[in-house]
């Protein structure tokens, strides 16, 4: 219903009084209605320089005009106007929507024509826009008040392509709990020139990106006039957003905002603009979080975070860290265990699991976070369809002190590999603190393998021993069919904070279609890795004969490997 109200919407304002004049002379003095500070809508002068034909992609031109007067010469144009509506004698044509040049001296912008505006809403086909360093969409603030130093910088890279600078700002001032209805909360209407935005996340994390209405009718909002994400259709939640004060600096003026209640949803996120409709409720991946452990205070965290297959995995990662940071008080001596699960719609479970601690690359609260982010990407990102994600479910552990274990040695009771017997490992680990930490593992060596068959005993993690064996996960995702096999394959990656032995052995097996195949005959394993077979298939040469594993409580580092030959019984 929402669709085909917007269609009917779209076409009649086209076709009674939204339309401008088919041209607008250079030299034509107009207004652009925008909020520098509170809810006061003012009126800025400006006068049109002309036409700039394609300037905002391929049969999409822009109108050139300068902004006049003193608040024009002291802010320019502000991150946060994208959307402001242009009026020429009371009436609207267009939205101000892109700056012009990189560090401009005079306050110059593209206006979208209020005609292509509305024309997001008839689902036209997005067009590529102009490869044009001059023609720029105006900055969007994106409001991440609550985020820790860390997060910040970790998002930085990936919002920087889509044009949205990271800015403190509140959480709504009357948000409403999950599950309840937009627009219960008694707001002021939103008119052209208001400020609205677009929420990226809510729940117990808010951000959201702030720019301004260019037109409503009915339940329809028009804002923007350039692409947020330029993801076509979207759900994300729609709020009311308050301007603190428009800031004017050199390196770019921005309006700093507090954002206000959930009023709807966006809908639409197209070259010319974003569309959205009041008292609707947008459909978010659920994330929650419960934290545990050692000095810390035990608690739990609830997320929704837009369905986006670029965003989805950033943003849920930088929440997540977000969280474990703020309950652990920025703790450098920490190790963190992460279990859970991803769910998908008719698919079978992703397990999480992952352990980390001080001395890495990363913090740890920012490497567990940065794993479940790298499982997500892998799943919005198959070769096959889109996923339906339905939802993340994580545990996690957190100890304030270092705890990892380093592989120093392996001993073992016989001399000898005997076909049925058990052969027992004593491994010897160290601990950070150079501690002497003694594990037993068992491995049973199958029956029937012939006297001097060579193999390999390896102890480590459990990517030592996929290193192993040729990583086998890593082919079954290359080749895997459909997503059903590639969610599959997800789900055989171990966590660091398993000691795993294995006896590796040469055996001639293949992955074709996302399966494993062990111990094939060489002529089968030939064929079905051969292009005649058509199945895309990769050769394997080992594979495990046997395996053992013990949890620890902190990740595992280094390995053991020996080359161990099998005895006659």
């Amino acid at each position: 219903m929402t669709r085909i109200r917007l269609l009917a919407l779209a076409g009649l304002l086209l076709g009674a009084g939204a339309e401008p004049p088919p041209t607008v002379a250079p030299g034509t003095p107009g207004v652009v209605r925008t909020i520098l500070t509170g809810d006061r809508i003012e009126e800025l002068p400006l006068r049109f320089l002309g036409l700039y034909h394609g300037a905002a992609g391929p049969g999409h031109d822009l109108y050139l005009v300068r902004l006049e007067g003193e608040e024009a010469e002291r802010v320019g144009i502000a991150a946060g106007m994208s959307g402001s509506p242009v009026y020429v004698d009371g009436k609207v044509v267009g939205a101000l929507s892109y700056r012009m040049g990189a560090l401009p001296k005079e306050p110059v912008a593209g206006v979208t024509p209020i005609e292509d505006l509305l024309g997001a809403a008839r689902f036209s086909r997005p067009a590529a826009p102009a490869a044009d360093e001059n023609v720029v969409p105006i900055a969007t603030p994106l409001l991440v008040g609550g985020l820790v130093p860390a997060v910040r910088d970790y998002l930085a890279p990936h919002l920087a392509p889509y044009g949205l600078i990271q800015q403190s700002g509140g959480a709504p001032a009357s948000g409403l709990a999950a599950g309840s209805a937009p627009g219960t909360a008694s707001v002021a209407p939103l008119q052209p020139g208001s400020a609205v935005a677009a929420a990226l996340i809510r729940g117990d994390l808010e951000v959201a990106a702030v720019g301004t209405v260019a037109w409503v009718e009915g339940d329809g909002i028009f804002a923007f006039g350039h692409p947020f994400l330029g993801t076509g259709r979207v759900e994300m939640p729609m709020l009311q957003a308050e301007v603190v004060h428009t800031l004017a600096a050199l390196a770019g003026s921005v309006k700093l905002s507090n954002l206000g209640a959930e009023i709807g949803s966006i809908v639409e996120d197209r070259l010319t603009g974003i569309v959205g409709t009041l008292g609707t409720r947008a459909r978010m991946l659920p994330i929650k979080l419960h934290v545990h452990g050692g000095d810390y205070p035990q608690k739990d965290f609830a997320f929704e975070v837009v369905r986006q297959s670029e965003l989805t995995p950033v943003l849920t990662g930088a929440a997540l860290a977000n969280a474990l940071f703020l309950n652990t008080g920025y703790d450098e001596q920490a190790t963190v265990r992460a279990h859970g699960t991803l769910r998908l719609r008719g698919m079978s479970d992703v397990a999480l699991a992952g352990a980390y601690t001080s001395g890495g690359r990363l913090h740890p609260m920012l490497a567990a976070a940065s794993d479940i982010q790298r499982t997500l990407e892998l799943v919005y990102r198959n070769p096959f369809q889109p996923p339906e994600v339905e939802s993340v479910d994580l545990a996690v552990e957190v100890v304030r002190e270092r705890r990892r274990y380093g592989v120093d040695a392996v001993r073992y009771d016989r001399g000898t590999v005997r076909p049925g017997e058990t052969l027992t490992l004593h491994c010897a680990l160290r601990s950070f603190r150079d501690e002497p930490v003694e594990r037993t593992l068992a491995l049973r060596v199958p029956e029937g393998l012939p006297a001097g068959t060579p193999l390999t005993l390896v102890v480590g993690s459990p990517d030592t021993v996929a290193r192993a064996e040729g990583r086998p996960v890593q082919e079954r995702l290359r080749n895997a069919v459909d997503l059903a096999g590639y969610v599959r394959a997800l789900s055989g990656q171990g966590s660091a904070d398993t000691l795993t032995a294995a006896l590796v052995w040469s055996a001639p097996g293949a992955v074709a279609r996302g399966v494993r195949y062990d111990e094939l005959p060489g002529t089968v394993a030939r064929l079905l890795a051969s292009d005649a077979a058509g199945l895309n298939a990769a050769p394997l040469d080992r594979g495990v004969l046997a395996r053992a594993e013990e949890e620890m409580d902190g990740p595992v580092e280094g390995s053991y490997t020996a080359r161990v030959e099998v005895s006659a019984p």
